[in-house]
């Protein structure tokens, strides 16, 4: 997990409609927002969560930017459609290279489609015990990969 506390970031929602720009720092008391704005997606250039024309939407932000003067250490971003899966699983404890590949397997339950065709990652978020042992309480997101590789 990266931790951003102190460092300058940009949070964008890329929408059909909308970019929501929010610009600021995290601090351990909350968040410092400088500036934010809610952008105008130009028509057609995303579809259902997909970046259709990626070169307009990158002229959107950029402008923003440039006006704001903004410099971000790092970038945020959702990602959102009907075609998204996520799902908490329950594995009993092990090594996080164990649980990315039971994830994987145990996503493929929720996919009617080849999992190939999504990229799939897991993050552990909490570990306890039951009366069957250590366990993991993890987090599985399942995106087409056309939607992450473009």
């Amino acid at each position: 997990m990266v931790l951003l506390f102190g460092k300058n970031v940009l949070a964008l929602d890329i929408g059909s409609k909308f970019i929501k720009a929010v610009y600021g720092s995290s601090l351990k008391s909350g968040a410092d927002v400088k500036e934010y704005a809610m952008l105008g997606t130009p028509r057609a250039a995303v579809y259902d969560g997909c970046i259709n024309d990626i070169k307009s939407i990158t002229e959107v932000i950029s402008g923003f930017m440039k006006g704001k003067s903004i410099k971000a250490n790092s970038m945020i971003t959702g990602i959102g459609g009907k075609d998204i899966v996520t799902r908490h699983i329950e594995l009993p404890h092990m090594t996080e290279k164990q649980v990315k590949k039971a994830a994987r397997l145990e996503i493929q339950q929720y996919l009617p489609i080849n999992t190939d065709e999504y990229a799939i990652d897991s993050k552990t978020i909490e570990k306890g015990e039951t009366s069957n042992g250590k366990m993991l309480d993890v987090l599985v997101a399942a995106v087409p990969k056309k939607k992450v590789e473009g």
